[in-house]
């Protein structure tokens, strides 16, 4: 009987043994068991204009085929576009931006082109003061600042810039412009100011006005007059006379 109890006794501790041992559990999250095979994103087949949008869409091919998975987006220009965390670009400046996308440890990028305003304008004569009823009245009264645009094609600007004294001298000071707009600016430089005067300029648009800017650099002694450094707006002139100034 003592046998008996025992063994009844050794079977009962290795009973609680068994049933007290802790076997560890692997636990397999689904999202580390998802691998991306790829991931793929288009372009825009054009440039983009300031502030206009385009969604990025990534083809991502993962294994299972057909989850979800995190992707992330990052510009290497955020002045001249931005992405969001849902890969929405913003345009922001002219320039050049590349897009990365990424998920999984697996990257590729769309390329962003940010195109300048399109700029139109007319040929034509631009003068100083927009209040007056033609272009001559200016030129009789106070003498005048007049610009003649003879061409704007492929964002190429040629013309004359005029700078006329008051009468009675009425001298006349020009320069021929040529320079390309970038951005809505152009510069140029200038060796003769029909006074033998050299220098640099500036030139803006804005809206249907041109803004132009000058810095004599070199002035000749025997010049009896300069342009000297100033700063003018012109403004498209309506009465589409040419108040006899030519290059």
């Amino acid at each position: 009987m003592k046998l008996i109890k025992n063994i009844l006794l050794v079977s009962v501790l290795t009973l609680s043994s068994v049933i007290l041992v802790t076997i560890p559990t692997l636990v397999v999250y689904a999202d580390q068991a998802v691998k991306v095979i790829s991931i793929s994103v288009a372009s825009p087949s054009n440039a983009l204009k300031p502030k206009q949008t385009f969604q990025l869409k990534p083809n991502v091919v993962t294994s299972p085929k057909g989850t979800n998975v995190k992707i992330t987006y990052s510009s290497t220009n955020t002045k001249v576009a931005t992405v969001n965390v849902s890969g929405l670009v913003t345009a922001v400046n002219p320039g050049k931006a590349i897009i990365y996308t990424s998920s999984g440890g697996k990257s590729t990028y769309a390329v962003i082109n940010v195109a300048s305003k399109t700029v139109s304008l007319s040929t034509g004569l631009w003068v100083e003061k927009k209040d007056i009823k033609n272009s001559e009245e200016q030129l009789l009264t106070d003498g005048a600042i007049y610009f003649e645009l003879k061409s704007f094609k492929n964002n190429m600007l040629t013309g004359h810039f005029f700078s006329i004294s008051s009468p009675p001298s009425n001298r006349i000071a020009d320069v021929e412009i040529r320079t390309e707009i970038k951005n809505g600016k152009g510069v140029f430089s200038y060796t003769n100011d029909g006074w033998g005067n050299s220098g640099k300029g500036t030139v803006e648009i804005k809206g249907d006005n041109l803004l132009f800017g000058f810095k004599e650099t070199k002035s000749d002694s025997s010049a009896m007059w300069n342009l000297g450094s100033f700063s003018v707006t012109l403004y498209k002139s309506n009465s589409g006379s040419n108040v006899g100034v030519s290059g």
